[in-house]
């Protein structure tokens, strides 16, 4: 039978190589993924997240309760990866997280703000303002902070969602992120595209 990593790495794998699953092959996967939730581990609930993001939302209320339980119980072993991916196929997907579990999910991202990358932190903020989370104000601070140090990893797509995702927010930060994300666009305006340039209007 299939396990957590291999229901998990199946879907990544489709989602990756944009293969149009068959219907029936998503659905027994998505219902094995619901009765082996209690295996997963953090990797395997954000990476079968963003897979059923990516392959077109195709994630009951069922399994996605099932995998946010999954996270509040594992939060501890989160990463930055697994967090931004996990956040950022909710919102994606448009399903809403309780206020505890958000709350435990950030206070994890609080902890480890010094490992994002740019990308991450860039999703991250995106997802929390798609979602509607009360954000703090020491996240915020981290990730800015962290936004700065990262700047030169930045490519139009992260500079947009994160400054619509502080706009959105109405977070009160220090000019200095925005600064440094202007200069950024600046620096890669050549790689804009349309949707990205009136993003930032």
């Amino acid at each position: 039978e299939f396990g957590p990593r291999d229901v998990a790495n199946l879907l990544w794998a489709l989602a990756t190589m944009e293969v149009k699953a068959d219907r029936e092959l998503v659905d027994a996967l998505r219902k094995r993924a619901t009765t082996t939730a209690g295996e997963f581990t953090p990797r395997q609930v954000s990476d079968l997240m963003w897979a059923l993001a990516k392959l077109g939302g195709i994630c009951d209320a069922g399994l996605a309760h099932a995998m946010t339980w999954r996270a509040a119980a594992t939060v501890d072993q989160f990463g930055p990866q697994d967090i931004a991916g996990l956040l950022w196929a909710l919102a994606t997907m448009g399903r809403k997280l309780k206020a505890d579990v958000a709350q435990a999910i950030l206070r994890r991202a609080v902890e480890t703000v010094e490992d994002f990358t740019g990308k991450q932190v860039s999703s991250l903020m995106w997802a929390l303002a798609k979602l509607g989370v009360q954000v703090e104000e020491v996240l915020v601070d981290g990730m800015c902070r962290r936004a700065v140090a990262t700047a030169r990893d930045y490519a139009p797509e992260d500079i947009t969602k994160l400054l619509w995702a502080l706009a959105t927010i109405d977070a009160a930060v220090g000019g200095e992120v925005v600064r440094v994300m202007v200069r950024r666009a600046g620096e890669t305006a050549a790689a804009f595209d349309p949707p990205t340039i009136a993003a930032l209007q």
